[in-house]
């Protein structure tokens, strides 16, 4: 990464792009994420739109320079809080149940986490 703008720029289109598919390709993500209970099309509806603005959220505050320090600390805590919240649909829900949906959830979740940690470094270094 060569600055921050740029790792808020790549978190923005891994958001909106998991915010798209969720809107236009539920039904072809729940058969994905599982493999006998179905996921209400309305939370998917409801996930895709909140991932949407996140990654508009991301994408504006990419633009911004410098970072306001106090959104990008906003924004962390969000990642962290989609990392939980995925363990917990892994883990806990019966709508995550095909190897492929907890792999391909799994990797997604790894990799956010460690934009997350990627912020949190730059935070922590240009907070004071």
């Amino acid at each position: 990464m060569k600055n921050i703008n740029d790792l808020l720029k790549i978190a923005a289109l891994c958001f909106t792009l998991l915010g798209t598919l969720c809107i236009f390709m539920p039904n072809l993500i729940n058969a994905f994420l599982n493999d006998a209970q179905a996921m209400p099309k309305l939370l998917f509806l409801s996930l895709g739109v909140v991932l949407n603005i996140y990654g508009l959220l991301l994408m504006w505050l990419a633009k911004r320079t410098p970072v306001p320090l106090a959104a990008l600390l906003a924004v962390i805590v969000g990642d962290f809080t989609w990392a939980i919240g995925a363990l917990g649909l892994i883990a806990f829900t019966p709508w995550i149940t095909s190897i492929n949906g907890t792999t391909v959830l799994g990797l997604v979740t790894i990799s956010l986490t460690w934009f997350g940690w990627l912020k949190l470094k730059h935070y922590l270094a240009h907070k004071n």
